[in-house]
Order: structure tokens, then sequence, then C-alpha cells
């Protein structure tokens, strides 16, 4: 009796799950037929590269060849021309591969060509769509567009930037020489490519921060700092161009919990990384600009990336349109310089 109550309660068990199966195939197809449908009433279109399979697209394609993925859609580029679609899944995406294209797409049409469709990487990793590269059109992207290019990236704020890199070069520099000068006779030869790791990331460090790391580091303290710093940016680049199975399909939430190969995992891990970074710097400008304002000597608003953001903030900083807060917009924007 308990083995045939069993193997009715499997049998039931196997036939709910297919069942569920089956309705979901179903919502996947009309869906799909439904937004193929939308697309091709919407006029002239690219043309759509050939091999594509329902439900997933080219992902067939996009993820045979074990290469880059760039090199993928160049080797497509060839074939069909300098502008073509794929599907990725469910989602149509168009690939440009033509400067004159890219430059018409980016000017004349850029209002058209702003908005992305929602990824996991700006999901996880870019402070919930605040990353401007990884943000979805709106309020928090226009104003972020507009205070990056209008103010923190402008002509006048780069010219005052200019000696904080020049005197971080010469710095970079006389550490190399000490470096050398300790090492000669010794057996160990100096490592110019950490060397020159070290000096773009503390360029960019040093504009953003003010922050910065000795060369050559010290193994207690700077080594395991930048070592996770650069293999957190690392990662970050990485993940970015992945094909995550929950960016394929159409709901996109429905699906982010199929985390095949722990992708999303290791977004989390990335962001929770940069993150802590990121929030040491913002806690130390903001406590030493308090500690300034107590003391009467002013702010220094134009000391680095991460003052600059504070007092624009500080100014013209809206919430209309977005749920993020001021820290979270700031970690964001420094996040876009760095990468």
């Amino acid at each position: 009796m308990a083995m045939e109550f069993l193997f009715s309660l499997v049998s039931n068990y196997s036939i709910l799950l297919l069942g569920i199966a089956g309705l979901l195939l179903v919502f996947l197809s009309m869906t799909s037929w439904g937004r193929m449908k939308k697309n091709n009433t919407k006029g002239l279109l690219p043309p759509e590269a050939a091999g594509a399979w329902p439900l997933i697209g080219h992902l067939r394609l996009l993820t045979a060849v074990k290469q880059p993925f760039a090199r993928t859609l160049g080797a497509m580029a060839d074939e069909y021309g300098p502008i073509f679609s794929i599907r990725v899944g469910m989602q149509r995406s168009v690939v440009i591969s033509s400067w004159e294209t890219a430059m018409d797409a980016f000017s004349a049409n850029d209002k058209i060509l702003a908005s992305r469709p929602s990824s996991c990487a700006g999901k996880y990793m870019g402070y919930d769509y605040a990353v401007l590269p990884l943000a979805l059109h709106g309020p928090l992207w226009r104003s972020m567009r507009k205070q990056m290019v209008g103010e923190m990236l402008s002509n006048n704020t780069l010219e005052k930037l200019k000696p904080v890199w020049m005197s971080e070069l010469h710095t970079n520099l006389k550490e190399l020489y000490t470096c050398i000068v300790a090492t000669t006779g010794a057996t160990k030869p100096v490592d110019i490519s950490e060397w020159f790791r070290h000096l773009t990331l503390n360029l960019i460090v040093k504009l953003i921060s003010g922050s910065r790391y000795k060369y050559p580091p010290n193994k207690a303290v700077d080594d395991e700092e930048t070592s996770r710093l650069i293999k957190a940016f690392a990662e970050f680049n990485r993940l970015s161009g992945e094909l995550v199975p929950g960016d394929a399909f159409y709901p996109t939430g429905l699906f982010r919990w199929l985390d095949i190969g722990g992708k999303i995992v290791s977004m989390k891990q990335t962001a929770k990384e940069l993150n802590g970074v990121y929030q040491n710097w913002l806690d130390e400008h903001v406590e030493r600009r308090r500690s300034n304002a107590a003391a009467g000597n002013g702010v220094e608003d134009d000391r680095d990336f991460i003052d600059t953001l504070l007092s624009v903030f500080e100014r013209e900083f809206q919430s209309v349109g977005h749920s993020h807060s001021r820290e979270t917009i700031i970690k964001a924007a420094s996040h876009v310089r760095i990468t």
C-alpha cells in the first residue's frame, strides 16, 4: 500500500511538473510571437542574422565558439554588414560595426537609442541601474549624463585636475627609480608590467579619491588591497559581457533565479568588493569635509572627483524620478570614471 501511494505521488508530481513546463512554454511562445509581431509593425528594421531558434534566438551561435564575444560579432558583421540585428534569447539587439553608423546613432539618433533593456549586470553590479552605462533611460539617466558631461568632464574641471595626474606620474617614476636602485645587484628583476598596473591604478584612484598605493606595495597592507581592487575591476568587465539566462528571456525577472554557472553570485560578490572600496573613499571625504567645516577651514570642492561630486550634489541633487540616495549616485559615478 505504501509503495502504491508513493508511486502515485511521484506520478502526480511528474504530471504537475510537465503541466507547469507546458504552460511556461506556451507563455514564452506567445510572448515571443507578440514581441516579434510588434517589432515587424515598426517599419524598416536592420537585417537579422540567420540561424535564430525560437525562444533562445541566436544564443546557440553566440556561445558555440570558445572565443571572445566581440570576435563572434565581428565575424557576423563581415557576413551581414555594418548594421544588423540578433536575438539574445527573446531580446532583440542591434549590432553596429562601422564608425560612421555609430556616430550617427549616438548623435542624430541619440535619444532614440538611449534606452536599453534591464540586465543582471545593471541590477547587481550597477547599483540597481545607477551606473550610467548600465542605467535605464529616464530622469536619473538624463540627470547623471548632464552632470557628467556638463560639469565633471568639462574642460575646466579636467584642467584643474591636470596637476594631480602630473604629480602622480612623477611620484610613480621616483618610486620606480628607488626600486631599481634598491635592487641593483640582486637576482630579482623589477617587474615593469606590475609597475604599469600600479601607475594606471594610481592615476585613476588619485583623480577620483585622492588616495594612492605605494610602489612596490607594502606586502602587509597595500598588496592585498590593490590586488583585490584590480581583480574586482577585471571581474566587473568580464561579467558585464557575459550572457546571463536572466537577460535573455522576457520577462527577465522571472528567470533570474536560474543562475546557471553562478554568474549572478559572482556579480553580487564583485559588487560587494567594489562597494566596500567606494564606501571607504566616500566616508573619508565626508569626514574630512565635516572636520574642515567644524574648524572653519572651508571645503576644498575641487580637490578630487569625489569632492566635486559632493559639492555638485549638495547644490543640485534631486531624487525626483528615482529612489537612489546621493551616496549611491556618487559611488556609481566614481565607478564610471574608473571603468
